[in-house]
């Protein structure tokens, strides 16, 4: 039914997740700001989180 189709294609276009990128330099600033905080972090949980910081 058309009401069906067009409800599905409205709830897809609302799901669906968009990847936005964020400017070099406020990447930069981030990942000073949080840099301890995400250190102390992996030693906690004992994980490699170097991507966090790349």
């Amino acid at each position: 039914d058309i009401r069906k189709s067009i409800r599905n294609k409205i709830t897809d276009k609302n799901i669906m997740a968009r990847k936005t990128e964020i400017e070099q330099s406020t990447r930069e600033l981030l990942q000073n700001m949080y840099r301890e905080d995400i250190l102390k972090t992996q030693n906690l949980v004992k994980k490699d989180l170097k991507q966090w910081l790349d």
